[in-house]
């Protein structure tokens, strides 16, 4: 596999300076609206359905967007997710990072934790490279995290310090100035290497790797979509990437070296069981993920019987699910104004 060169040619990257927004505090949603329970009855919160029912789409900000575009003019390569990363080979093994990034006793802190290690991963283009010069109001603008001056940034600092003492990252931090940082191994085994390997190694089985396409940051989706559904969207791509049904063209890179460019992934089906044992995360926190890419139009489903059978007996219906890659490389702007990206047909 071709490694996939980057328009940066040095080892430290910097998010771009930006004019500081005014503070900005979002209306809360339907389903962060307080309620009201009567004696004895069954609170919403225990109330799935409601949940599931309830709008969870929220609103862009312009700031947010140009220096989400900006810090993607830095990186023309795909984010490289290790299968590790959201996947373990048995239920014995300890949770996969992508598990203990969002798990139910990480709260609000889900949100910042995941996005901001999602993002050293984007930026990662070599065995030796760090981010620094990045204030933590900056990184809470990037993130799309309400009132970055103030709560956001103190979001985003509790959430490196969290990822430090994890070891999901090194964090070096320097008096008076931002900290610098770098991504670990998602292993737990050292410093982040590149899943490509070298020319002429043979990639190995811990290797194997999907992609998270760059609009994720060019197109400003990292700043509207929440935890839940970045780790559904990152579960899905982790399950389809790179099967022989994935519809795929060839393209050339500017040395003239040519690679297979997924363009369109297949239909997929994932049981509860498989959900728990493999990736470590709920199906509630699953499904509220899906049912919120489905409201950006990032993923779509559809439902399938089980089997034909001739004998007399119930149907049996399962859901599949399709990431829709057209819609990663569509502006979220325009996807709020009612355009749609052209559709492609999955394999």
């Amino acid at each position: 596999m071709v490694k996939e060169k980057t328009r940066s040619s040095g080892r430290a990257a910097q998010l771009p300076n930006v004019p500081k927004p005014r503070t900005r505090r979002r209306n809360p949603g339907p389903s962060q609206q307080p309620a009201v329970v009567a004696a004895g009855a069954k609170s919403p919160s225990l109330d799935r359905r409601k949940r599931l029912a309830a709008s969870t789409r929220r609103p862009s900000d312009s700031n947010s967007l140009a220096l989400a575009r900006s810090l993607a003019d830095r990186r023309s390569a795909n984010c490289r997710i290790r299968k590790s990363f959201a996947r373990r080979s048995d239920a014995q093994e300890p949770k996969p990072w992508l598990a203990q990034l969002v798990g139910p006793e990480s709260g609000r802190a889900a949100e910042p934790r995941l996005k901001i290690v999602l993002t050293l991963l984007y930026l990662a283009n070599d065995d030796i490279w760090s981010v620094t010069n990045a204030d933590a109001a900056s990184w809470a603008l990037l993130l799309g995290l309400d009132d970055p001056q103030r709560q956001g940034a103190k979001r985003v600092s509790a959430a490196v310090r969290w990822l430090h003492e994890q070891r999901f990252i090194e964090a070096d931090r320097r008096q008076g100035r931002p900290p610098k940082m770098r991504i670990m191994h998602e292993s737990g085994n050292g410093r982040w290497t590149s899943p490509t390997g070298r020319q002429g190694v043979r990639q190995t089985e811990a290797d194997k790797y999907s992609q998270l396409d760059r609009g994720f940051w060019a197109h400003g989706w990292i700043t509207v979509l929440s935890a839940r559904a970045i780790a559904a969207l990152v579960i899905v791509l982790d399950a389809t990437w790179g099967l022989n049904t994935a519809t795929t063209a060839t393209r050339k890179t500017r040395g003239g070296l040519k690679f297979e460019e997924t363009r369109a992934l297949p239909w997929w089906h994932i049981t509860e069981q498989r959900l728990v044992e493999n990736y470590g995360v709920s199906r509630d926190l699953f499904d509220r993920g899906v049912k919120e890419l489905e409201e950006w139009g990032l993923l779509e489903t559809q439902k399938r019987k089980k089997r034909d059978s001739a004998v007399w007996d119930e149907k049996r219906w399962f859901r599949e699910l399709r990431v829709r890659i057209e819609t990663l490389q569509f502006p979220v702007e325009r996807i709020e104004a009612g355009d749609t990206p052209q559709y492609r047909q999955p394999p």
